[in-house]
């Protein structure tokens, strides 16, 4: 029996002192986890200020957001740097993003908006406020930024995606007819229908 316990204390001992390390070891580790997600929020920042719809950069930001306080604190950050520059196209996308990713429709709502006044030939705002309607089951909104989104897109796979969607949201919406009339437009983009 005290063989087992000192064989236990032994082992504890090994253990804490494999998990301590030298004094002041995991205190620098922290500080150094810090400052590397401290420069990577403003990596992925640079990142989405040259393209506010990187699925990746967005979602890594998000992931990194604790250096800055979580996403409140990635909302002040880009709250303070919007009143310094209250046009950045790139910056209102970004905000209505970190917004949808708290819940908060109301205020992605209004980034979103802001986005789409900034820059009225981008379908990008119209897209996310469509896709942040349909999240919350609210058709009618959905549609109506779908419907202003789909003239906006150049690109025949995302006006394709974009019309597939709309149609979802129309059925959803029990819109038989409207649903009807965004398949027309997809088969149109195109016609030997190789979806």
């Amino acid at each position: 029996m005290k063989r087992a316990r000192k064989l236990i204390t032994v082992l504890l001992l090994a253990f804490a002192a494999g998990m301590l390390g030298p004094v002041g070891a995991h205190a620098q580790a922290d500080d150094d986890r810090a400052q590397r997600d401290q420069k990577l929020v403003e990596i992925y920042r640079k990142m989405l200020r040259e393209d506010p719809n990187q699925d990746y950069a967005l979602r890594r930001l998000l992931e990194v957001s604790h250096a800055v306080g979580g996403l409140k604190g990635l909302v002040e950050l880009y709250t303070k740097e919007l009143e310094a520059k209250p046009k950045s196209f790139p910056d209102w996308m970004v905000l209505g993003h970190i917004h949808r990713a708290a819940e908060d429709v109301d205020a992605a709502t209004a980034a979103y908006a802001k986005a789409a006044e900034l820059d009225k030939k981008s379908p990008a705002p119209h897209i996310a406020l469509a896709e942040l309607h349909r999240r919350v089951q609210d058709w009618s909104k959905a549609l109506e930024a779908y419907d202003k989104a789909i003239p906006l897109i150049r690109d025949k796979v995302r006006k394709q995606d974009t019309l597939k969607a709309a149609a979802e949201v129309a059925l959803e919406n029990e819109e038989k007819d409207r649903a009807d009339g965004y398949f027309e437009q997809l088969i149109k983009t195109e016609p030997r229908n190789l979806f």
